[in-house]
């Protein structure tokens, strides 16, 4: 099995400015939804926009990632079934990512925890679908929660896989004494968190 690494696809301009503006959206969008647990349920058009924009960029991602690593799939329509297969190969689930605006204090959540596992294998994505073809029966799962988990994933994965500025001046990490912490100065927004391997 190869190493997924994108940092020389042809895609990584796009995924770059794909997220520049989904940061940028989300930064409006608390301008009028305070980021507080409390607000975690809401929901909104805008919300939804962002939330199919961010699963989609994910989607994108995890088909060239599983194209470049030579993982076969299931045929031409690539499920979640098929992105889980990455999980051996780049260890989503060990991260969390801290979302930086979140008040009092950043939140911390795991976008990919048990992926490899659970069922469903990521329930943001679950409910992307799930309002994705039944948007009015299944409008209050676009919500900030969802929202917020759905970015933080595609953060985390395009850091992961390299695509994210990795020189001097694009990344930053600080060791602590249970954890990593990786950050990028044009995304100001997250921080990717890595527990550091015991034994």
């Amino acid at each position: 099995m190869a190493h997924a690494d994108l940092k020389n696809s042809p895609g990584r301009q796009s995924w770059l400015a794909a997220l520049n503006l989904l940061c940028a959206d989300l930064r409006d969008v608390f301008t009028f939804i305070e980021p507080v647990d409390d607000n975690l349920s809401v929901f909104s058009h805008r919300l939804y926009e962002l939330y199919l924009r961010a699963c989609t960029e994910f989607e994108s991602v995890c088909r060239e990632a599983l194209r470049v690593a030579e993982i076969p799939v299931g045929g031409d329509n690539t499920t979640i079934a098929d992105y889980k297969k990455l999980e051996p190969l780049i260890a989503m689930e060990r991260f969390d990512v801290s979302v930086v605006p979140w008040q009092p204090s950043p939140a911390m959540v795991r976008p990919f925890e048990n992926w490899s596992s659970a069922s469903p294998a990521l329930p943001w994505y679950r409910d992307y679908n799930l309002v994705k073809h039944g948007r009015h029966q299944n409008f209050p799962l676009a919500n900030l929660r969802n929202v917020r988990m759905s970015l933080a994933g595609l953060f985390a994965m395009l850091a992961q896989l390299n695509v994210l500025p990795t020189n001097e001046r694009g990344m930053r990490v600080e060791m602590t004494r249970t954890h990593s912490e990786t950050s990028f100065p044009e995304y100001p927004m997250f921080v990717l968190m890595c527990p550091h391997e015991l034994g």
